[in-house]
């Protein structure tokens, strides 16, 4: 049973990361893009958005390690 909990936890936390990998090359590569897409919706600069997209990759993150790789690591060790 620990090792499919183990293993659940390994793949959740690769699947974020996967993700806010995803998300930080669409800012970066697109990110004019991104900013005609969010501009539609809510009235800011770019500026503005980029710091939001940053912040949120960081509480993401955060929340990737704190809820996947924590538990990942005290199974394991």
């Amino acid at each position: 049973m620990e090792v499919f909990t183990s293993a659940f936890f390994l793949k959740g936390f690769l699947w974020g990361y996967g993700m806010m990998l995803f998300w930080f090359l669409m800012i970066v590569v697109a990110s004019d893009f991104v900013y005609s897409v969010h501009s539609k919706w809510f009235e800011m600069d770019k500026k503005d958005m980029m710091k939001i997209h940053y912040l949120s990759m960081a509480g993401f993150k955060l929340g990737i390690i704190l809820l996947f790789f924590i538990p990942y690591l005290a199974l394991t060790v």
